[in-house]
């Protein structure tokens, strides 16, 4: 499993504390010596105790979610054996995560997309294609929007309405109409016309974390299945 890429946590804020505690024991150090060996092993202890207990906690708060991917392993294997490098693959949030780190593929989109130099018309496309594979239909956008802003927020706009508003989804409900508008607008197109907008060679569809998919009965050429997933070829 590739380390969670918090980096403030892992390298600056244990840096930074032992750059405090070593100041500290050296100025203890020069008024008693007697003293300082006593923080010294104080020190020692606590931090001892406490990287036992964060170690456990961690691994034990992330323990069934690693287990639970590795019904995955099949999955890579097959896209390393069978598909070509830089294929692009539609998956579900958790595969998206995992596909550019254990293969040799690329993803058709990724949560922090908005971090980055996309324009807004694909990262809204990338929206919309997975609203689409769930089903909602133009009459219901409007009512599934309102109903759905933590994960619009996730796809569209991550953190700005959290600093300018105070929570990633406090954003003003005109943006839900706008979405609505547009996305009659992304299914008047069929399925397989929006998805080959830009590339896209391969969609997987985990049945365990999308339930709900609703895959087209043409144009997609199953190539594999394993358990609850399966991949298309497009």
């Amino acid at each position: 499993n590739i380390q969670n890429d918090h980096y403030h946590w892992y390298v600056v804020t244990p840096l930074a504390s032992l750059v405090i505690l070593a100041s500290l024991y050296f100025f203890i150090g020069a008024y008693s010596k007697k003293i300082q060996n006593i923080a010294f092993v104080f020190l020692f202890f606590l931090f001892l105790f406490a990287g036992l207990l964060v170690q456990f906690k961690s691994y034990s708060a992330q323990r069934n979610a690693v287990l639970g991917q590795q019904r995955f392993s099949p999955i890579f294997k097959w896209l390393n054996d069978n598909a070509a490098p830089d294929s692009v693959v539609f998956a579900s949030p958790t595969l998206s995560f995992l596909i550019p780190v254990y293969t040799s593929a690329n993803v058709y989109y990724a949560v922090y997309s908005p971090y980055y130099l996309i324009s807004e018309e694909r990262i809204r496309h990338n929206y919309f294609f997975q609203v689409a594979l769930e089903g909602v239909s133009q009459e219901s956008a409007l009512e599934y929007f309102r109903m759905s802003k933590e994960f619009s927020a996730l796809n569209l706009f991550l953190l700005k309405y959290r600093y300018t508003s105070g929570c990633a989804s406090c954003f003003p409900d005109e943006i839900n109409e706008e979405l609505a508008k547009k996305y009659a607008e992304f299914i008047k197109k069929d399925f397989l016309t929006q998805a080959k907008k830009y590339r896209l060679d391969y969609i997987i569809w985990d049945k365990l974390e999308n339930p709900d998919w609703r895959l087209p009965n043409k144009g997609l050429k199953q190539v594999f299945e394993n358990d609850n997933t399966a991949i298309f070829e497009l």
